[in-house]
């Protein structure tokens, strides 16, 4: 008696594996969207957080209270409406993923408002 298996056998063991390919790809492609999605979100919490501690360290060397700032390519931000309505430019020290644009809205040195943030090419709005 010859030991193997059948072309039957090796078929329906394909099959199997291509039904368990065919129900797990798709789960996993979410799990991976969904995991991205929480990483830009968690990136663009970190990078307003620093924006508010570059604000508070550039209030604390002069009298610094912007009104709006821009958010640059690079991740800089350009602001006005300080006290003598100059523009200036900051920079934003992080590691990770930037923003490539928005618009931040301050009101007595804190972030009231943040609209048309960029972050890999989609938009984000920011609660």
């Amino acid at each position: 008696m010859k030991k193997g298996f059948t072309l039957i056998e090796l078929l329906a063991v394909i099959v199997i594996l291509a039904i368990i390919a065919l129900i797990a790809v798709p789960i996993v492609i979410n799990i991976i969207a969904d995991s991205k999605k929480s990483s830009e979100k968690e990136s663009i919490k970190l990078y307003i957080d620093t924006v508010e501690k570059t604000i508070t360290k550039q209030n604390l060397k002069t009298k610094y209270s912007p009104k709006t700032c821009k958010i640059k390519e690079n991740g800089q931000i350009k602001c006005n409406g300080d006290i003598d309505n100059a523009l200036e430019i900051l920079k934003i020290s992080i590691r990770g993923e930037i923003p490539s644009s928005g618009t931040i809205v301050f009101e007595n040195g804190k972030i009231t408002n943040i609209f048309n943030l960029v972050l890999n090419n989609k938009k984000y709005d920011y609660d």
